[in-house]
């Protein structure tokens, strides 16, 4: 089962930023997990939330979309990081699932934006929303469709994508044996409790998303070696 690092290694660095993510690779981590986000000046760069606040004031917070990526780098996240580029993250060479954040319309041209910066690198991208994944499917072929409630599913399902993230409460073993039976990967997300995540993986779940990377990857350190 993969070990994705949700959001990188966000025990032990600040949630997706390069320190995050470069801890996940030291540490071993499958894959990483970080959300995209746009620049007014039309620059993807990895953050979760829609919006900002300094540190000294965070009762006003500031659009990401509202802010230019020089006026957005001004602020301090923790220990003197800053808001990464969705360029700068890719450059480390850790496959990576990216979540598309934006779910207003219209939202080609916002994906189009990001598209340039995926070509060569090994990830996969998707969303919450079933019409970008949709889009996503025509001019990226590896897709991950990103689903939270029952009503999402069968969306989802249509679209067959390579891979789909299920939230942890969606899990159980008939849906895996039916999306495998589709050739589809599954992964869940997000699972913080390891007898849970050891259930998911007897089930036969493919990826586990988790925020305990350390935790996490004696799933397999500890697994009984089988006789010759």
């Amino acid at each position: 089962m993969k070990i994705i690092a949700h959001r990188g290694a966000s025990q032990e660095a600040p949630e997706n930023t390069l320190s995050a993510f470069e801890r996940a690779l030291e540490l071993g981590a499958d894959w990483i997990e970080l959300d995209v986000h746009m620049t007014h000046d039309g620059i993807p760069v990895v953050i979760h939330d829609s919006t900002i606040a300094w540190e000294e004031d965070p009762s006003e917070r500031y659009a990401i979309q509202s802010l230019t990526l020089e006026e957005l780098q001004e602020f301090d996240l923790e220990n003197g990081e800053i808001v990464p580029t969705l360029e700068s993250v890719l450059e480390l060479n850790i496959p990576a699932m990216i979540e598309i954040k934006w779910m207003g319309e219209p939202y080609i041209p916002y994906i189009e934006s990001i598209l340039p910066y995926l070509k060569g690198k090994d990830c996969v991208v998707g969303s919450l929303n079933p019409k970008i994944v949709a889009y996503l499917k025509t001019h990226h072929s590896r897709t991950v469709g990103i689903v939270e409630t029952p009503s999402d599913l069968e969306p989802f399902i249509q679209l067959h994508p390579p891979i789909l993230a299920l939230h942890h409460s969606l899990i159980n073993k008939n849906l895996i044996q039916k999306l495998h039976t589709l050739n589809i990967e599954v992964w869940g997300w997000t699972i913080d409790d390891l007898m849970q995540a050891r259930a998911f993986e007897a089930m036969g779940l493919d990826g586990v998303i988790t925020n305990h990377v350390r935790e996490f990857l004696q799933i397999s350190k500890d697994k009984p070696k089988k006789n010759n």
